[in-house]
């Protein structure tokens, strides 16, 4: 299925060409014609030969916006007839299982991160946090702050 800007798309939107150099000896128009090309748009991709190649226009697919990539892209595809897949049974199962899963487990990190913040709020935190800091950036000067904290949490927790 041929989905490809064509020339009439490039000329409705008023999209920008750009120059483009074909090295090969070989006109490209050949291939280009056996691409489907009209002849209107292999003189507009191939304008003339050169001494090193061929030289021509080309649009690409970005020079569109995003909402007329889209538009265009949603009015090719309707019309080759292509509709939205709905998958067999099986696939369907799989992703209301895969659904359901995400589901309970944003729900249960919910629970947890409730239980957790109370847990974290409540922890003592050491009388010589300051001083293990200064002492463990000094070992590793690279070491972001925040690291070296989270290293002492877990001396912290291996000590419990």
């Amino acid at each position: 299925m041929d989905i490809g800007l064509r020339l009439n798309d490039v000329e409705q939107m008023k999209l920008e060409s750009e120059p483009v150099e074909y090295e090969d000896k070989k006109d490209p128009k050949e291939n280009l014609a056996k691409c489907g090309a009209t002849a209107k748009e292999m003189d507009f991709l191939v304008e003339r030969e050169t001494y090193s190649g061929w030289i021509g226009q080309r649009v690409e697919l970005n020079a569109m916006t995003s909402p007329q990539f889209i538009a265009w892209l949603e009015r090719k595809l309707k019309q080759h007839g292509v509709t939205k897949l709905i998958p067999d049974r099986k696939v369907l199962a799989l992703a209301y299982r895969r659904a359901y899963l995400a589901k309970r487990m944003n729900e249960e990190m919910a629970r947890l991160f409730k239980s957790l913040r109370r847990e974290a709020e409540a922890v003592a935190i050491p009388g010589d946090l300051v001083k293990r800091k200064r002492r463990k950036l000094r070992e590793n000067p690279a070491l972001p702050w925040d690291a070296a904290v989270a290293e002492s949490l877990s001396v912290t927790a291996s000590t419990k």
